[in-house]
């Protein structure tokens, strides 16, 4: 059956020509864009907070690591002090135990003797003390803490304290001649460069 297409043309609403609607489909578009951005946005957030809660965890480790080194030395210098008053004394007993006629030389010379024998011992124990790095540590690491959240200056922020921390733990394992400081110093030195990694994925 072949119907004439004059007549299709003329029936009601068998061809109807539709324009494009480009403001719906603009409108459709930026509701989904924005859409992506808040859970993005959203995604940012969850990520921020647990990166946040990580690093808490690492400073508070970092923390316990530092008081464990500051138990051990003042251990060290207590052992230290022991020492030298112990040689000290017996020196003196030493000393005093032997008569000579002037007793004012005998002082002099018996003072002299004490410096010469006891003098590495004084001189090590000061550059092995590591009591001014354990404080500076105590400073750096609750400013950590605090750092604020949020802010564009976060991330260099905390590569600075960072830097900081490091440059601390560095001149400690140096000057300490102690095995468990030294130890426990490494153990921080590979928590920092984990903190540090970190640290620059948000910087």
């Amino acid at each position: 059956m072949n119907i004439p297409l004059d007549v299709l043309v003329n029936i009601p609403g068998a061809i109807e020509v539709r324009s494009k609607d480009w403001r719906s489909f603009e409108s459709r578009f930026e509701f989904y864009y924005l859409r992506a951005l808040i859970r993005c946005q959203r995604m940012r957030i969850r990520e921020g907070k647990k990166i946040s809660q990580w690093l808490r965890g690492r400073v508070r480790l970092l923390s316990r690591l530092n008081q464990k080194i500051a138990i051990l030395q003042k251990r060290a210098e207590k052992n230290q002090v022991k020492k030298l008053r112990h040689n000290y004394l017996n020196l003196q007993q030493e000393i005093h135990g032997k008569k000579k006629k002037n007793p004012d030389a005998n002082i002099v010379q018996g003072n002299r003797k004490i410096w010469s024998e006891i003098k590495e011992d004084i001189i090590s124990r000061y550059y092995t003390d590591v009591t001014e790095e354990i404080e500076r540590l105590n400073m750096h690491l609750p400013e950590v803490l605090t750092t604020s959240e949020g802010d564009d200056e976060t991330g260099r922020r905390l590569e600075f304290y960072f830097q900081e921390i490091l440059r601390e733990v560095n001149t400690m394992t140096s000057k300490t001649g102690d095995g468990e400081i030294n130890q426990l110093g490494i153990q921080m030195k590979i928590e920092i460069e984990k903190i540090r990694e970190q640290i620059r994925n948000i910087a």
